[in-house]
């Protein structure tokens, strides 16, 4: 697991009792994905292949001058994903998603979720940093762990393009797989409860994590993304939180120090981060994602990577 940027955080929970598990289906990332050599494809089959991408993702474009522009960006995208498959020397399979026709200068407009200040590092008593074990010590990490084989991870959300709420998402992801750790059941919370009453982070303006799980603690929990749905906009409303209803509680706060061995100790034992990631990683990666660039890091994830 290669080291992503700046600090991480987990958040250990502590969870009231819950209903009845959400009923929505979910899906799971394939765990075997295939590489594939993408520059051996002739002309022909790369347009070929465009078109099944663009069936299978429900594309349609406004002219043929832009859906030749946009096939152009394909085959350079192809040819990234070659390079990326041929320099990896773990598991990591890059390969084509919803964003393969789009330019990279693109991608990081429309991903881009934190909030632009400091990193704030403040520790209060409830929040620790994680120290064990040490850095070092490999005993304890399996040959092979995956949460999804465990049943705790639920479907994948969709943000939309109009909200840089990727901090929400991440945020709440983590602390779903972490309730479904601790109760077995999946159940899907509000990210518009943290747009609408976090004051420190901007709603759709982006913000981090860690402020994030600091509001859930402070105002008494996380509603139910059924009590209080997602609409994707900027958080200009009142907030309509109502403790009453909330199902997730947060005992305390953990940063977990950018340490490979640290962080895939503490993912085996304990659940997920919420991570920030390189646009640029982002950009060239389908699956296991992995930093492979010295850059700003603008996307806030959960992470619940395979070993």
């Amino acid at each position: 697991m290669s080291l992503l940027c700046s600090w991480f955080i987990v958040c250990v929970l502590l969870l009231n009792d819950a209903s009845a598990q959400d009923s929505r289906t979910y899906e799971h990332i394939s765990p075997s994905p295939e590489k594939i050599t993408y520059g051996a494809l002739t002309p022909n089959e790369t347009e070929l292949l465009f078109d099944l991408y663009l069936r299978d993702y429900d594309k349609m474009y406004r002219s043929n001058d832009f859906r030749r522009e946009r096939l152009d960006i394909f085959r350079e995208n192809l040819l990234r994903y070659d390079k990326m498959n041929e320099a990896d020397r773990g598991t990591a399979v890059y390969g084509i998603d919803q964003f393969s026709d789009w330019t990279f200068e693109e991608f990081k407009q429309r991903i881009s979720g934190i909030k632009k200040e400091p990193f704030d590092l403040s520790v209060n008593e409830s929040m620790v940093y994680y120290d064990d074990p040490s850095p070092g010590d490999k005993k304890i990490i399996p040959e092979n762990f995956d949460w999804r084989d465990e049943g705790v991870v639920g479907r994948i959300k969709e943000q939309g393009f109009i909200c840089g709420s990727c901090s929400a998402f991440a945020t709440v992801a983590t602390l779903e797989i972490l309730y479904s750790i601790k109760h077995r059941s999946i159940k899907y919370f509000s990210e518009q409860q943290l747009l609408d009453c976090d004051t420190r982070s901007r709603g759709c303006g982006g913000g981090w994590s860690h402020n994030m799980i600091k509001y859930v603690q402070e105002a008494g929990g996380l509603e139910s993304d059924k009590t209080y749905p997602y609409k994707g906009e900027n958080a200009t409303s009142e907030c309509l939180f109502d403790k009453d209803m909330a199902i997730l509680k947060v005992r305390r706060l953990v940063m977990v120090e950018p340490d490979s061995d640290m962080m895939t100790a503490h993912v085996c034992r304990n659940g997920p981060l919420a991570v920030s990631l390189s646009a640029e990683s982002l950009y060239i990666s389908s699956f296991d994602i992995r930093a492979t660039v010295e850059e700003s890091c603008i996307h806030p994830v959960a992470a619940v990577p395979r070993i």
